[in-house]
């Protein structure tokens, strides 16, 4: 129990202080009384927190001096520390525990009590370091599923900038040293979808965060004792597709970087073929981004990207080989002109387009994860919803069904890509030929807002990849109160076809796509939302896809920039175009007219374009439910079937 007194009492055995007592204390253990006093500001905490009934329990101390000028009590479920700088404040619970651990006022004086996170899932204490120059402040944290964990430092001081616990996560470590004994690190992780992420300092470097791909990339290689430490944040890049982070090791000084994009995963580049990379403009270069991590290719060291390789060795240096024109190894020794190998293995020297390399190589990086653990009969088989992707023989990589139906596709387009293999591209006589993009650029969202939406977020700028609609009914009332059309130009390649126009026939052209479910749409605050929903806002298979066909009827790859709104198109009566099924569309008269002539109508020199939509007009969205359907596109290109005429041997211009 608990007594307000004012003057010392025989009956309880405690030392008379020439002061007001807050409380008295009185603990009763094995029949024997034992009384301590909690006075002052110690004592008013003690009783704002409930006295022996609340959080701390029995006092266990006299009020006491603790180091650097302080006082304190000692309860049964923690302590009350109190200096004339801060002030009066409780530490109990699992978080006390921890903070014994570190010597409590060593670690810092506490500058809270023990408070609540915004989510509701953690707790914390801040602390400050009377006795170090500057008097840092440090911080436990602590939630059921991942314990109570110190941060302090510089890496305190990233993690607050961060955001504290709402973007990195919890602290699932105290503040660790690194092997080479140099570093520090916490390791954090989010409760809401389990991701980890890790902040590391050096005095050379400073303390920088890296999360996600890039983090899982990193230790994958082995940490800091690889590529070193990370002397960036993970960074968006220019082009607002990438992300990044740089590191340095501290033994040599030698500088590396992980890379990641949505298509190409998080890859690792270092050393010369860095130094290169760098020196043409990283991402922005003709390469484009990494494919690949550095690899031993015979006598070389090579990393892929999109749209080439650079490979080293010590007789020649970083070389450069671009897939643009006919440049370099990768296939312009046996591929048409825009045609590069597969090389989904060694060896693999089907004839495809870049982007379908770049499909490759991830689909080999994600093989691992979609296969049983170990094989049967010395095969690995794969998870459900994944089947072999037959290449080329005994190719056991596990892929998406439609994976393994491109993979059959290109063996069989091989042949007219191919520049020794039968007939050429442009002699006499019957060809096929697969066309990849060029060029894409976004329509702004097409947007209706009722009046009554207080609660809308802004749709993100242009959906990278992504096209598609939706609409919301979420007005006070119910009304219409959103609605939304995105959707992207694409131009495509005409260095080859183009040559020929007025000298051809052409009998067929093919649109086709890969689409799936698009990974994101934060369209409303506070609400959740699948990209394929029906109006009761379930998840629903868009059996139908979520796109239609047109050409535009501007000129928009001249215009340059995003272009302002919704592309115009023109009516399908004047270039009529056909749904051949979900992921295929015959585009024949469209594109028989943009190549009518040398100076094409739309694309300038360069190409010539169609317009992915996600629905024909705004209007015809009312919003009178949930109703979304936005996929991410990929794999675009156009089949054409033609014929070169009779007209003697073919000269193409210079």
């Amino acid at each position: 129990m608990t007594y307000a007194i004012s003057r010392c009492e025989k009956i309880v055995h405690f030392h008379c202080l020439s002061m007001t007592l807050a409380a008295v204390s009185l603990l009763i253990a094995s029949g024997i009384a034992y009384a301590f006093a909690v006075y002052g500001a110690i004592g008013e905490k003690y009783n704002a927190l409930g006295g022996p009934g609340g959080v701390m329990g029995q006092a266990l101390s006299d009020e006491a001096d603790a180091p650097y000028g302080g006082r304190f009590n000692n309860f049964q479920n923690g302590a009350i520390y109190w200096h004339p700088s801060i002030g009066a404040f409780a530490v109990w619970g699992d978080i006390s525990t921890k903070w014994n651990e570190f010597n409590r006022v060593e670690f810092g004086y506490p500058i809270t009590d023990e408070l609540g996170t915004p989510d509701g899932r953690g707790r914390f204490n801040h602390f400050r370091a009377l006795q170090v120059e500057g008097a840092p402040e440090a911080s436990i944290y602590w939630t059921s599923e991942t314990g109570a964990h110190a941060t302090y430092g510089a890496i305190r001081d990233k993690w607050a900038r961060l955001g504290w616990e709402t973007f990195l996560g919890y602290p699932i470590t105290d503040e660790s040293g690194t092997p080479d004994g140099v570093g520090r690190f916490n390791h954090f992780r989010r409760l809401d979808n389990g991701a980890e992420a890790s902040v590391y300092w050096t005095s050379q470097t400073g303390a920088y965060a890296v999360y996600g791909a890039i983090r899982e990339k990193w230790a994958q290689l082995g940490w800091e004792t690889f590529l070193g430490y990370p002397i960036t944040d993970e960074s968006g890049t220019p082009d607002g597709v990438g992300r990044f982070n740089h590191f340095r090791r501290l033994d040599n000084g030698a500088e590396a970087s992980i890379y990641w994009t949505p298509r190409t995963g998080a890859r690792a580049v270092w050393g010369a073929i860095r130094d290169k990379w760098s020196s043409m403009g990283w991402e922005r270069s003709e390469l484009g981004y990494p494919v690949s991590d550095e690899y031993q290719d015979g006598s070389y060291r090579r990393s892929d990207f999109e749209k080439g390789f650079i490979r080293w060795s010590p007789q020649g240096g970083a070389e450069v080989m671009s897939y643009g024109g006919n440049a370099g190894q990768g296939g312009s020794e046996t591929c048409l002109q825009g045609y590069v190998w597969r090389d989904s293995r060694p060896g693999d020297t089907v004839c495809v387009t870049p982007q379908s390399r770049v499909v490759a190589a991830a689909e080999n990086a994600k093989a691992a994860f979609r296969r049983e653990p170990g094989p049967r009969d010395g095969v690995y088989w794969c998870l459900p919803g994944f089947v072999w992707r037959e290449a080329y023989d005994g190719d056991t990589t596990c892929v998406p069904p439609h994976a393994r139906d491109r993979a059959r596709t290109e063996n069989t387009l091989a042949r007219s890509r191919t520049v020794t293999g039968g007939k050429e591209w442009n002699v006499e006589g019957e060809h096929t030929l697969e066309v990849g993009m060029v060029a894409t650029r976004e329509a702004w969202a097409d947007r209706n807002y009722g009046s009554t939406c207080g609660r809308l977020s802004p749709l993100p700028g242009p959906m990278s990849g992504m096209i598609g609609w939706g609409q919301a009914e979420i007005g006070w009332l119910g009304e219409n109160c959103m609605a939304f059309v995105t959707e992207r130009a694409v131009q495509f390649d005409r260095a080859l076809i183009g040559q020929l126009a007025g000298k051809i026939q052409i009998h067929s052209v093919v649109l086709s796509y890969e689409e799936a479910e698009a990974p994101s749409c934060p369209l409303v605050a506070g609400y959740s939302y699948r990209c394929w929903q029906n109006g009761d806002g379930n998840y629903e298979v868009k059996q139908n896809g979520c796109v239609v066909v047109h050409v535009p009827s501007v000129d928009w790859e001249r215009n340059g920039g995003a272009y302002p709104g919704r592309i115009p198109y023109s009516q399908d009566y004047l270039q009529p175009i056909t749904r051949i099924d979900n992921r295929h569309w015959d585009v024949t008269s469209p594109v028989s007219w943009q190549l009518s002539s040398p100076t094409p109508p739309l694309g300038g020199s360069s190409g010539f374009g169609l317009l992915l939509s996600g629905w024909p007009s705004i209007q015809d969205l009312t919003a009178q439910d949930d109703t979304v359907c936005v996929s991410d596109i990929i794999n675009v290109a156009l089949t054409i079937s033609y014929t070169v005429l009779p007209q003697g041997e073919f000269h193409p211009p210079n």
